[in-house]
């Protein structure tokens, strides 16, 4: 018969119930709450934090917690043993007042706080993210030490959500209007190109991606004699390189929105090789080489409804996560295109690191343009680049000393989160930050003389003509604000608030790149410099 004290059950104490779980107490066997109480009255909360309270298996300290909190704040109650969640929230029906996630939505909570107007199954809802500014982790309960470490990486994944939220922020500041003149300017000649999705489950041959890192010259130098027997891919970066060595590339990605990243094609726009690019990306290769030659897909750069819109209407090419690195979007499609698990992947130039004085691969943009600007006095070496903003010193995947900086090693962290499970995926050089792919040359694959074949089919018509109703409900839309807020269109004043949000509010490419964007705000300085926004737009439209 069990020992019912490994179950979770009440105990009387002389100042209150206890709880006993596993044959131990999880609170005091004296007085248990003051342990808590104590905790929270010596708390000082700054406004914009999100309380994490792990292991609340009692309400003792949550209503003193809540009457304590600034403003901007949010408590979110955390229990991963299921025995103890089960028990908390049977016996302690105060808990329906906060946010309880269940299971699975705890393990999702890193996630859904980077996310809008989420539902919790309790019935609470999180807006955004823009309200808060850090995590603070509270124990209640010895029931964490069930399971602390889960806490403890719980409490820095949510940190670093906010962070990454904050970091999106300043980069959408500075880059939120170009992004959505290139989204919306290429969105409007995506019927022009093909599909990316015809290329989903096609690839026979191995396949052999290059990103722009050090190791891209020994696979180039593996390569060069047999490259024809491989479908090869590789970041806007690594093309110049690569042709260099007379490798010809099957595609290039890119996903850079600034017009300083058509050096990196510069000699090499002629072939036949297509061009995969985000949807936000630099327009001007629909200038340089046929739409024929370009596939588009979806990599979004904001949450917004005006996006979820074009979702719903089926406008969008298929979506990617927001690696924020072409080497990952580059190995995400790699992985979609090989027919099936059977067709290995190689990696080379995803490293992440580099040695001293040496950031790209010989050949790349990066390291001719640094020769090119070389003299005596200033030899063609990078040797700031191991010294400064670096995450020092890293031993990578197999052994070797790099340098490394913090982007490009929370892309190396990313990377092994997100293909940890990845089969027949290898990396082709010992070298690198990627600890998930395990080492195995090309010349190892399988000899393949399979040809590839990929549908060439086009948008249909009806695609076509629902862009255009698309841009023209736009553009209608854009000019009733306009109108609204010159005064051509009059308005009563008790309905002109309520107007300009439902037609303002789903369009966040007006203003996400205000440095307050992250919501819409009713105000005069708010809506002139929306106002201001309208007429660029409309000539993008």
């Amino acid at each position: 018969m069990d020992n019912p004290n490994k179950k979770p059950c009440l105990v009387k104490t002389p100042q209150g119930f206890s709880v006993s779980y596993n044959n131990k107490l999880l609170y005091s066997k004296y007085n248990p709450q003051h342990s808590i109480l104590q905790q929270i009255e010596n708390l000082e909360i700054k406004p914009g934090t999100i309380l994490l309270c792990c292991s609340p298996v009692l309400e003792y300290g949550l209503n003193e917690l809540k009457e304590k909190l600034p403003e901007n704040c949010l408590i979110i109650c955390c229990e991963f043993n299921s025995e103890l969640l089960e028990f908390t929230k049977t016996n302690n029906p105060e808990f329906s007042n906060f946010i309880f996630p269940e299971l699975d939505e705890l393990y999702q909570l890193p996630v859904i706080l980077n996310s809008q107007n989420y539902s919790f199954k309790n019935g609470f809802i999180f807006e955004n993210c823009s309200k808060y500014r850090r995590i603070l982790k509270l124990d209640f309960s010895s029931g964490v030490s069930e399971c602390p470490q889960m806490y403890d990486q719980l409490a820095q994944a949510c940190t670093n959500g906010i962070m990454t939220f904050w970091s999106n922020r300043i980069t959408l500041t500075k880059f939120g209007r170009l992004y959505s003149k290139n989204f919306f300017a290429n969105l409007k000649h995506l019927s022009e190109t093909k599909p990316i999705q015809n290329y989903f489950g096609k690839i026979e041959k191995p396949v052999v991606i290059f990103g722009a890192g050090e190791s891209l010259e020994k696979g180039a130098e593996t390569l060069k004699n047999n490259h024809q027997d491989f479908y090869i891919l590789c970041a806007d970066t690594a093309l110049q390189a690569l042709q260099k060595y007379n490798i010809h590339v099957d595609g290039v990605f890119i996903e850079e929105a600034q017009s300083i990243i058509l050096q990196a094609f510069r000699g090499s726009l002629s072939g036949n090789y297509t061009v995969f690019a985000g949807l936000s990306s630099v327009t001007t290769l629909l200038h340089l080489i046929p739409a024929s030659r370009i596939s588009f897909f979806t990599t979004k750069y904001t949450q917004g409804q005006f996006l979820n819109e074009l979702t719903q209407l089926q406008l969008l090419p298929p979506e990617n996560n927001a690696f924020g690195s072409v080497g990952l979007t580059l190995f995400y499609y790699a992985l979609k295109f090989r027919k099936d698990e059977s067709v290995p992947v190689f990696a080379y130039g995803l490293d992440f690191s580099y040695s001293t004085g040496k950031t790209h691969a010989k050949g790349t943009y990066a390291s001719d343009n640094l020769l090119y600007l070389s003299n005596r006095l200033k030899p063609g070496f990078n040797f700031n680049a191991a010294f400064l903003n670096n995450a020092g010193t890293i031993t990578d995947a197999f052994g070797n000393t790099v340098t490394s900086t913090p982007v490009l090693h929370k892309y190396s962290v990313l990377f092994n989160e997100y293909f940890s499970q990845v089969k027949n995926a290898y990396s082709g050089t010992k070298s690198g930050l990627v600890s998930v792919l395990p080492y195995k040359s090309p010349e190892e694959a399988f000899n393949s003389t399979k040809e590839n074949h990929i549908a060439t089919d086009s948008f249909s018509k009806d695609f076509e003509t629902q862009l255009q109703n698309y841009f023209e409900k736009e553009k209608n839309a854009l000019n009733e604000i306009k109108n609204i807020l010159t005064g051509q269109t009059p308005i009563e004043e008790s309905a002109l608030e309520e107007t300009l949000t439902s037609l303002i509010k789903k369009r966040e490419y007006l203003y996400l790149h205000f440095a307050d964007g992250y919501e819409y705000k009713y105000s005069q300085s708010f809506l002139n410099r929306i106002r201001t926004e309208i007429d660029f737009f409309l000539k993008v439209f």
